[in-house]
């Protein structure tokens, strides 16, 4: 189980946000790759922030439309789950059409001749 570490006073000491998937030692780069799958409900979540490392140096930033490319292939193999894949989200959905009709006016508050107030 992954837990929070408590460093920097940002989140809670010991809570719990994963469950480790695999280990697999890197010996080409000198480190470690581990899994894991998330302890929360991602399916429910109404907002969500993706880190991930990367190989880049930052000298040449992805621009927006990789960087949600990107995000979306690996939430696919994350959690394939939570979006349904590329080909079957289709097109945009298109803007509604701007109201047209009438213009009603007003019912009269002026009393009908005769009647009391």
């Amino acid at each position: 189980v992954l837990v929070t570490s408590g460093l920097g006073g940002r989140f809670p000491e010991g809570y719990p946000v994963g469950v480790v998937s695999s280990v697999k030692v890197d010996n080409q780069r000198a480190y470690t790759v581990i899994q894991a799958r998330p302890t929360a409900g991602l399916q429910r979540l109404r907002y969500l922030l993706l880190l991930w490392g990367s190989d880049r140096n930052g000298e040449h930033p992805l621009p927006p439309d990789e960087v949600h490319r990107v995000a979306n292939e690996r939430l696919m193999q994350m959690m394939p789950q939570v979006l349904p894949p590329p080909g079957d989200m289709g097109p945009p959905a298109p803007l509604p059409a701007p109201a047209t009709g009438t213009v009603t006016t007003p019912v009269s508050t002026t009393p009908a001749q005769g009647a009391r107030q």
